[in-house]
Parts: C-alpha cells; structure tokens; sequence
C-alpha cells in the first residue's frame, strides 16, 4: 500500500481517533496528511464534480509552510529541516503527495 492509498484508506477511522500512538515520521506524515483531506473536503463541500476537481488542483499547487516556518500547522511535531536542501526536499515531496491526494 502506497502513502496516498493508506491517507484515503484510514482518513475516516483516523479522524475518529482521541490518541494516535505516533510510532516514527510515516505516523506523522499521516497526520499531516489527514489534516489535508480534512481541508480539502472542506473546500468542496457542495461543489459539482467538475468544480471540486479544478478546486482541489488548486489547492495542491497553493503554496504552503514546512516544518520550521512560521504558521506550520503542526510546530514541534514533525521536526524542522536540519538544512535548506533538506527542507526542499520534504516540501518537493509533500508537494507531489498533495498532487496526488
């Protein structure tokens, strides 16, 4: 099972969730992303098919703040980029996530 297949697949139970037991960075990652689905669904609430699809493309190529920058939606919990290579590559990579969610 891929990441974006595991984000779809467990975004309902996980949001029913008091206590998620976070065991390394792909349980933060989930979170993460679960939030996203959570803020994508929000954005389409009532919107036809064809709306919803040119909306959440949108959404994907908005631009949006990593670990470290001020406003992160989750400061502290997913650890901050030792360097700007490395925080280029987490925002390319959740970038083609978001993409593909």
């Amino acid at each position: 099972v891929d990441m974006v297949d595991e984000i779809l697949q467990f975004f309902k139970p996980n949001m029913l969730y008091r206590t998620f037991d976070v065991q390394g960075p792909g349980d933060r990652l989930l979170i993460y992303f679960t939030l996203y689905v959570h803020q994508c669904l929000k954005r389409i609430n009532k919107q036809t098919k064809d709306k919803a699809t040119k909306t959440l493309f949108a959404l994907s190529q908005e631009s949006f703040k990593i670990p470290g920058d001020s406003g992160f939606i989750l400061p502290g919990f997913i650890p901050n980029p030792k360097t700007t290579t490395e925080g280029d590559l987490w925002k390319s990579y959740v970038k083609q996530l978001r993409e593909e969610v």
